[in-house]
């Protein structure tokens, strides 16, 4: 038989066993004393069993989340733009926000470029010296991926990457290139625009732009590419598939409206100039540029007292935003992307593109479309006509053909 000391410790392990049962099955709560009776066995010569009265207190157990350490980031930022005023408003509304979220400082060098191809030239010419272009589109973005020029997406870092709508998060520039290259943030395509005292009705098509009966009152802007694509769609033709008869064509139809055209513009000022002046009634024109409201509270529209029309036909589109340089590397390369992830959570994005008159890219039920727009309403025409008759373009097969085709019309705009 077992010894009176060994039942006792078993009663006291049995005891102890079960407290624990029940400490551990019940949830957590405020601490609550509790009397119980605790069974102490002292032993001297002989076993002696004395009981006594123990007060016990049952603490709620707390479960600390152990925070996760903040990212180490750059110190500075190097970012290129097409304007002082990009830069500053990618500045001030996307990098100094996210480095106060973050709790740190980041110099911001500021740098500009007159093209795309000119910030390109630079990153091959002096590798590592440059890091974000906030702006880059189709043809850019294209020369860019095809030279080695541009950083793919860690999308690991980028996971609003995810928040563009489809058509923008899953194109693909270079032919069996699936990785991303760039945040898309602007899309677009040229508008027309009218003198509105010589139209009782708003055009609706190409038409105009080509009828004998306002010759020498078209300007037309001086882009070779974008008036073969324009013309191919007043023809009906699919600017990315076109044969040889094809392009005969587009370029006889383009030699008849050179000699109706008073001008090819170069700059808005220029054109600005021509439609106050009356000297054209028709022209085609940037849509931003023409609603964009002035300091004054006017715009283009009422300055100069011309309407606007997008062709039924359609038209080709653009598609850009910032992109990151090849030889930006380490924790640059990572804070640049980390960057580009804060502008593209929607809260962020919609200030910022709000700011410089863009078309939201992102999926739409991420922000309120009709409090975006309702300050806007041009905007939202705009937006409507892009996606319901905008063509994107087929860069690398364009540019198989640029060359040839720039050629043909530096000799047609002479007359030959």
């Amino acid at each position: 038989m077992k010894s009176a000391r060994t039942v006792v410790i078993l009663i006291l392990m049995g005891i102890s066993v079960c407290f624990l049962a029940i400490s551990c099955a019940s949830p957590p709560q405020a601490a609550t004393p509790e009397r119980i009776v605790e069974t102490v066995v002292v032993e001297r010569e002989k076993e002696v069993v004395v009981t006594q009265e123990v007060l016990v207190t049952q603490a709620p157990i707390v479960v600390t989340a152990t925070p996760e350490p903040a990212p180490e980031l750059a110190t500075r930022i190097r970012i290129a733009s097409l304007s002082e005023g990009t830069g500053q408003s990618f500045e001030e509304l996307v990098i100094k926000p996210f480095a106060k979220e973050m709790g740190v400082e980041i110099e911001v060098e500021q740098g500009l470029y007159g093209s795309q191809d000119e910030w390109l030239s630079s990153v091959r010419a002096a590798p590592g010296e440059y890091c974000i272009a906030t702006y880059l589109s189709d043809f850019g973005l294209y020369n860019g991926i095809s030279q080695g020029l541009l950083q793919p997406f860690r999308l690991e870092n980028m996971p609003n990457y995810a928040n563009l709508d489809d058509r923008w998060e899953n194109r693909e520039l270079v032919t069996g290139d699936t990785n991303a290259y760039v945040a898309t943030i602007d899309i677009g395509m040229y508008t027309f625009v009218y003198a509105r005292e010589q139209f009782d009705e708003r055009p609706t098509s190409y038409a105009p732009l080509f009828d004998p009966a306002y010759a020498g009152r078209i300007a037309l802007r001086d882009y070779g590419l974008y008036r073969v694509f324009q013309t191919a769609a007043y023809l009906g033709l699919d600017p990315n598939n076109m044969s040889e008869e094809d392009v005969d064509l587009v370029f006889e139809t383009m030699a008849e409206q050179q000699k109706l055209a008073r001008a090819y513009w170069s700059s808005s000022s220029q054109l600005d100039q021509l439609l106050a002046n009356r000297e054209v009634w028709l022209a085609d024109y940037w849509f931003d540029t023409i609603t964009r409201v002035g300091e004054d509270g006017t715009n283009k529209l009422d300055q100069l007292d011309i309407g606007w029309w997008f062709p039924e036909e359609g038209g080709p589109l653009w598609a850009g935003g910032p992109a990151i340089a090849a030889g930006c590397e380490g924790l640059e390369r990572e804070t640049a992307e980390m960057i580009l992830n804060y502008m593209l959570r929607p809260d962020v994005f919609v200030r910022y593109v709000s700011s410089q008159g863009y078309i939201p890219t992102l999926e739409t039920d991420l922000y309120d479309d009709a409090a975006f727009f309702a300050g806007a309403p041009y905007r939202a025409a705009y937006r409507d006509a892009i996606l319901n008759t905008g063509i994107l373009l087929d860069v690398g097969q364009v540019l198989s053909q640029q060359e040839a085709w720039n050629e043909r019309y530096e000799e047609l705009k002479l007359g030959n």
